[in-house]
Parts: structure tokens; sequence; C-alpha cells
């Protein structure tokens, strides 16, 4: 079997309807709002399109212009931010069907965003939608959150959500910041509260 490129965090893989987030920090707050698939500990990994088919290829591992062998949350990171700079890496990748492949980096579409995935104990590979740390905040309900690897960052959205906004309005927020095209939402406590009032 084949060691996909990932990066651990300490965190809970969790469903919330039709998709799946990754919720960081104090996890258990939101226990029960959703479906817990994997907890503890999560891959994470990012699949990018070919351009010759309509298939997600995820990278293993990488040898740039120079012959430096890059891999796991490096190569995310590299392909990511870097990657269109650098078509004639070559890269060791699967495909979703298992099939090992070694191609150059121009082979695959990085004009559109890859798409992040869970690796999950048993193999499977979950799309993630987001991910949420979750953590004190007195000032915010929803924040961006950038202390991450670039990949993450570049993929899918990254919140921070406080810690007191649970129930139906942590769902909310969450639904709200996978929907929004924006990537740097910013929901004060205020505003939440306000809102709240308004419904009650």
């Amino acid at each position: 079997m084949t060691t996909l490129a990932t990066h651990q965090l300490s965190g809970q893989v969790t469903q919330f309807g039709q998709f799946q987030v990754v919720i960081l920090g104090d996890y258990a707050v939101l226990a029960g709002l959703g479906n817990a698939l994997e907890g503890d500990t999560v891959s994470l990994t990012c699949g990018f399109l070919q351009y010759r088919a309509p298939e997600l290829m995820f990278p293993i591992r990488g040898i740039d212009d120079y012959g430096t062998i890059i891999s796991d949350t490096q190569l995310l990171d590299w392909i990511v931010t870097r990657g269109q700079l650098h078509p004639r890496m070559e890269i060791e990748a699967t495909s979703s069907a298992v099939k090992l492949t070694q191609m150059f980096l121009r082979e695959l579409d990085l004009s559109t965003p890859g798409r992040l995935h869970a690796v999950m104990p048993d193999g499977e590979r979950v799309e993630i939608r987001g991910v949420f740390k979750v953590a004190e905040s007195q000032s915010h309900a929803l924040l961006s959150y950038d202390n991450l690897p670039a990949f993450l960052t570049e993929v899918v959205p990254c919140y921070q959500i406080a810690r007191d906004i649970v129930g139906p309005a942590a769902i909310g927020l969450i639904n709200q910041a996978i929907a929004s095209p924006e990537r740097k939402l910013e929901i004060t406590m205020a505003a939440m509260n306000e809102f709240l009032d308004g419904m009650a």
C-alpha cells in the first residue's frame, strides 16, 4: 500500500448533513451536532484534477527541479503555493482508483483548488469541506483561522468558532462559512447575539 502525502492534526472528522468537516481544539463541545466519523488524529491529503481525465490524483512524493525529494505537508504546500511556477516537477501520485502513476505537475489542473480529503483508518478518503477550530473567544463568534499549513487554508474555509456558540447556531455558522465564497468571514459575538435575539 502506498503512503499518501498527508498532514496530521489533532481533531475529529464530523459529518454535518451532506458534508464532512474537521473540528479542531475542543471538538467535544460540538459533539452531538453531527455524526463523528473519526476522532483524535486526522490525516489530511489533497487531491488534484488531471487535465486528461476527470480523476483526482493524490500526491505521494515529488522531486523538484534540483533533485530534492519532497513529501507530506511540505509537498502539498509546495504544489498549492508554487506548483504553477514549476510544471516540470515530477510527482508520484495515486488516483481515486488506487492506481500508482508517475507524472509531471503540468498534467494537473492547478488553476482549480485541490480537494481536501481525510484518510480514514481503512484507507477510504472522505472529502472535507472545511476546518473549524473550537476556541475561547469573547469578541468573535466566527473568525478566519490561518494557523494551518498553506494547502489547507488555500483549498477549504478554515475558521475559529467560539466555544460558547453551541447547538443550531454553531451548525448555522459552519454552514454559512462553507457556503460563502468569501474566505475571510468575520462575525462578532455582538452581531451573533443580535441575530439570535431577533429570532427569539
